[in-house]
């Protein structure tokens, strides 16, 4: 007997809240400890750290993952293992992906632009650098691309889960703007993981983008438009319309992948799976 509609929303609605809690209360918490009981994490000024910030960033990392894993697994009796195989390590997917990354972006900064900018200040230094442009990437690739998306695809199609993934993620990366270009890295992030099978596609691509937008930091160009950014040499009217040809392009490529690959990523067919869980979910779902 397959599982109800009425059953797979309410499931897919307990799961994105759980994901949410843990997300946010295992930041709380190794904040706390982190705060207390290391030192090194505020200067004299009460400021984070280059060290601090890569302390509290990879603590959380850590144990959310594990914690969403172990849920997963005891929601559905099984956790989805993490594709990892070496195709992911391509070239060509990781260009793709960027020159995609940044069409899109350069598409919708009109909209971006108009939006207030939040001041946000990042410690700079060698940990700072490693966080950002190698141990985020991974760590939100694994926990959101190849943990939340399969968690969210127990109940829910391949592409609402892609949708739903990106969400989250622009969510907890905080003020409107980057929101927004979050939500689109989200997509693409998703569309190469399903793409190539394996969570090394999107973690190349997360690098890539997290290390341009490190520098765009660290040159104080954050808070500038994409003309402020490339100057007079280039014709933005003509950048603009090659930009929004690429990311039509993309978003139809995007959408056809994961509808048709989505599912086929998992080792475990997920309406198997879910049927399979159904009597756990149903008594989650109950109380």
């Amino acid at each position: 007997m397959k599982i109800g509609k009425r059953v797979r929303l309410r499931s897919l609605i307990f799961d994105i809240f759980a994901f949410v809690a843990i997300f946010i209360l295992v930041q709380l918490v190794v904040s706390l400890i982190i705060t207390k009981f290391v030192g090194g994490i505020f200067d004299a000024n009460g400021k984070l750290t280059d060290f601090g910030f890569f302390a509290t960033y990879f603590s959380a990392m850590v144990p959310i993952l594990i914690i969403a894993t172990r849920y997963e697994s005891f929601r559905y009796g099984c956790s989805t293992p993490i594709r990892s195989s070496w195709r992911g390590f391509d070239p060509t997917m990781a260009l793709w992906g960027l020159i995609l990354l940044v069409a899109m972006t350069i598409a919708i900064s009109p909209i971006v632009n108009m939006l207030p900018y939040a001041e946000r200040t990042l410690p700079t230094g060698g940990w700072t650098l490693l966080t950002v442009c190698v141990i985020a990437p991974i760590f939100e690739e694994l926990i959101f691309r190849g943990r939340l998306y399969s968690m969210l695809c127990h109940s829910s199609s391949a592409l609402l889960s892609a949708m739903l993934t990106a969400i989250l993620f622009c969510v907890v990366h905080g003020d409107l703007r980057v929101m927004i270009s979050g939500f689109v890295a989200g997509l693409i992030f998703s569309y190469a993981y399903i793409q190539k099978s394996s969570i090394i596609a999107p973690i190349l691509i997360h690098m890539f983008n997290n290390a341009i937008a490190y520098a765009l930091v660290v040159l104080s160009y954050q808070n500038k438009s994409a003309d402020e950014i490339v100057g007079e040499s280039v014709d933005m009217s003509i950048l603009y319309i090659v930009s929004l040809v690429i990311s039509a392009i993309g978003i139809v490529h995007i959408v056809r992948t994961i509808r048709r690959k989505g599912v086929a990523a998992f080792p475990v067919k997920i309406e198997e799976a879910t049927e399979n869980a159904e009597p756990a979910i149903e008594e989650s779902v109950s109380e």
